[in-house]
């Protein structure tokens, strides 16, 4: 239709002729079209290709040496200069030194007069002497002479202890009266006890009996409960598919899908519950010739089998009650499900209260045949005791016939009362000090050193002593003049001190940081390099201080190290710059990783572990110790040979 015709006019366009195309209109053509063709080829080439993958930075767990050495740059500082004075008050009587000295360690450089000090030295020391003297004394106990005058009194006393003894038992052999009717009474004290002992042993066969018969009862119950056991697991594992992987397949997608945690914790639960089961095994294992010890020991672990498959039960059948029908798995064989492990649930608690029920009765059994024994025991001791009791009613019946019994037993007992009398005068005599006489001598000899540590005190006041090795810079004092303290009881500072001197030694002066600190102590071994000298002149050294107030340099916290040389040289000069490398914490055989891996999720230390599935699992951590070169030492939470990833490269 044409726009431009008048309305109502049908407007008839004239045909036009077969049109002609030109060879290059036909090739421009061509192009075009193979173009396009290519382009969707293209198109449905990119639609298929595989997806890209993410890339992964990997580290395996290793176990070594973690070290971590701390390392600073410092000064050379000029030596210390050491200002000392007396202690006390005096005249000075000698002054050792004199400007320009060289001085050693513990060197003494001046003195008072200490002729009154030096006095009461030698009263202390002769008070320690006497206390000590007095000591020896008393712990040295008796003469080897008095010693011997009262063993010879127990030798004698035994001896006329054995003559009476003898007297003794010469009048009792002499005995022959009331003697037949003793022997009857024995006889038959003699009958009860063969009887009493008759009727224990049957007691005991009895009761070993009734034990064997409680413990074949006890193995038949535990061997169904570990077959219970296997059942149940089974039965889970249809569900859950953790041993059997595919068993689950048909309804996974769906499973706790109303509660999809219960899942993880019923598959923890089926786990543990595995561990207590295969424990449970072992321990059944070898039931037909076991003893009884056997049947004890596995009574633990196959309760603790029941509760854990019980508990394994109720969190699976949880997974259950959290999914919803479908499809996949109807109402029907939902419910199907639930009963059977209902029924497991049924059976495995049955069984625990069996078993329990087992334990408990052999126990009681051990305890009535333990009861019945000590009764046939007491029955057998009683009928000994009666026993020995007659025989001792027939010598005494032989011993009451002589007339002479008596008197020889007080003989006997007055010559074993000499004789335990004169024991006891020798043991007193060997016994040496008592400790409670003891105490208030020891408490004098202490009382005398620390009388004597006193004035050896006041001798160390009256003396000027060197510090360290160096040089006498300035002397103060003069011989025959009096001296007091630079800081007076009053708390006045005199102007100068007596003798002024400088350590000989440099120190270096070095700024450690606050991550770095922690790794610095007193003491420490360290290794020093120069600028000025070069890196193959190292100097060996220790800490001596670490100043507690930080100092911030450009928003960082440091804090200042003092750094003794263990060698002077006269080529380290004050304000030389020096590095300074100290060793810090080392751990042998530790488990190390690149501290890069470890990452913090939920206030929690993580490590994200490669499996042999290509799949990341995120494992809480426990770090030790850091180490040089970006690592750290794993506690717990990662074993050796494991692969970790450091970090996760996105696909484009």
């Amino acid at each position: 239709m044409d726009p431009h015709a008048p309305a109502g006019h049908t407007h008839v366009v004239p045909r036009k002729s077969k049109r002609r195309f030109t060879k290059r209109q036909l090739i421009t053509a061509a192009v075009v079209v193979g173009a396009i063709a290519l382009a969707a080829a293209g198109a449905f080439a990119w639609s298929r290709r595989p997806a890209a993958k993410d890339t992964y930075e990997t580290a395996v767990v290793r176990r070594g040496t973690l070290e971590r050495t701390v390392e600073a740059t410092g000064a050379v500082k000029a030596a210390s200069e050491f200002s000392l004075d007396f202690d006390t008050s005096g005249r000075v009587k000698d002054v050792f030194v004199k400007v320009g000295d060289a001085v050693t360690t513990g060197q003494v450089l001046a003195e008072l007069d200490v002729t009154d000090i030096d006095i009461e030295v030698r009263r202390a020391r002769a008070q320690l002497a006497v206390a000590v003297a007095t000591l020896n004394q008393k712990a040295a106990g008796e003469s080897p002479e008095a010693i011997r005058v009262s063993e010879a009194e127990v030798a004698k006393a035994d001896a006329n202890l054995s003559e009476a003894r003898t007297t003794l038992a010469n009048t009792e052999r002499t005995s022959a009266l009331d003697v037949n009717n003793a022997e009857l009474d024995v006889r038959s004290k003699d009958t009860a006890l063969v009887q009493a002992k008759r009727e224990r042993d049957d007691h005991a066969r009895l009761a070993a009996e009734t034990l064997a018969k409680r413990y074949d009862t006890a193995r038949a119950d535990l061997l169904k409960a570990v077959v219970s056991f296997s059942t149940s697991m089974n039965d889970m594992d249809l569900l859950l598919g953790i041993d059997s992987t595919s068993a689950n397949d048909a309804f996974e997608s769906i499973l706790g899908s109303q509660n999809p945690a219960s899942i993880e914790t019923a598959k923890g639960a089926y786990r543990t519950a595995k561990e207590k089961q295969a424990a449970a095994e072992r321990a059944v294992q070898g039931f037909g010739s076991a003893g009884q010890p056997v049947i004890d020991a596995a009574f633990a672990p196959v309760l603790a089998a029941s509760e854990a498959v019980f508990d394994a039960l109720s969190k699976t059948r949880a997974v259950l009650d959290a999914t919803a029908p479908s499809s996949q798995l109807t109402l029907s064989e939902l419910n199907t499900k639930k009963t059977t492990l209902t029924t497991d649930r049924t059976t495995v608690a049955t069984d625990y209260g069996t078993v329990l029920a087992d334990r408990s009765t052999i126990a009681s059994t051990k305890i009535e045949n333990a009861n019945a024994v000590n009764t046939d025991a007491a029955a057998v001791e009683d009928a000994e005791i009666d026993l020995t009791q007659a025989k001792f009613d027939l010598e005494t019946a032989k011993l009451d016939a002589e007339t002479q019994v008596l008197s020889q037993r007080a003989a006997v007992a007055v010559m074993s009362a000499a004789r335990d009398g004169a024991v006891a005068a020798l043991d007193l005599k060997k016994a040496g000090l008592r400790a409670v006489d003891r105490a208030p001598l020891e408490a004098s000899v202490e009382e005398a050193r620390a009388s004597l540590a006193i004035a050896e005190e006041g001798l160390r006041k009256a003396r000027i002593i060197a510090p360290a090795d160096g040089i006498v810079t300035d002397v103060a004092v003069s011989t025959g003049e009096d001296a007091v303290p630079r800081i007076s009881a009053s708390g006045s500072v005199q102007s100068t001190s007596a003798v002024t001197m400088l350590g000989i030694n440099a120190e270096i002066e070095a700024d450690i940081s606050e991550n770095d600190i922690i790794h610095v102590r007193v003491g420490q071994e360290l290794v020093a390099t120069f600028d000025a000298l070069g890196p193959d002149r190292p100097f060996t050294g220790n800490v001596i201080s670490v100043n507690p107030a930080e100092t911030v340099i450009q928003d960082v916290v440091y804090y200042k190290v003092r750094i003794a040389l263990s060698e002077s040289s006269p080529d380290v000069k004050p304000g030389m710059t020096a590095t300074v490398v100290l060793s810090g914490t080392r751990r042998e055989n530790a488990l190390i990783v690149p501290f890069r891996a470890v990452r913090e999720v939920a206030g929690a230390r993580v490590v994200r572990v490669l499996k042999a599935d290509n799949t990341i699992e995120e494992r809480a951590v426990t770090l030790g110790e850091r180490g040089d070169q970006g690592t750290v030492e794993i506690v717990a939470g990662l074993l050796e040979g494991e692969t970790i990833v450091v970090s996760i490269r996105p696909a484009t």
